[in-house]
Parts: structure tokens; sequence; C-alpha cells
């Protein structure tokens, strides 16, 4: 694999299932699509719980891309009685922050 790109400010990306959102998170924004998905792999395995993904950015400050995340994990519990995605339980989400 070609060397990765530097990030270029921050992202948040959605880790999916068929299409269905198993995690939402934030991290490094990279122009290349592969250079994402080699993020992504490299910090939650190659797959085990995700099939493919999206991500929105690039955010150019961290905390707008906080804000961002935020508000796209209180749109998925709006829609989900409540509940966050399912890893993001498990890693804590919302970039660490304590309420989630």
């Amino acid at each position: 694999m070609a060397r990765q790109e530097r990030q270029n400010g921050w992202c948040v990306y959605y880790l999916k299932k068929r299409n269905k959102i198993q995690r939402i998170g934030k991290g490094p924004y990279y122009h290349s699509e592969d250079d994402m998905l080699a993020y992504l792999e490299n910090r939650y395995g190659k797959r085990r719980y995700w099939t493919n993904f999206s991500y929105v950015g690039p955010f150019y400050n961290e905390e707008d891309a906080y804000d961002v995340e935020d508000e796209a994990i209180e749109r998925y519990k709006r829609g989900h009685g409540g509940k966050l995605p399912p890893y993001n339980r498990a890693r804590g989400g919302g970039g660490g922050r304590s309420e989630y």
C-alpha cells in the first residue's frame, strides 16, 4: 500500500454493515478514500463488524467535528428509541466524552 497522505483536518465517519450504521465517530480527514479506509481498518480492524463506510468533512476545527458527531449520534438515537449505535457503546463514542 502507498504511504498514507497527511491528515487534512477532521471528519465524521459512519461505519456500516448492510448500510445500517454500526458506529459514528470523529477522526482525521483524508482526501483519498483508500487512505480513509486504511485509517479505519487500522483503528477498528479489517471490517469485523462493518462492511462499508461514509464520511463527511473536512472540518478544520476539531470542535466543529465534535459538534457534527454529537448531532449525528443524537439524530441516530432519536430514530432508534434512544439507543446508541451498537459499537459506540463498546468504544465510548462522542470522541471520548463522558456522556457516551
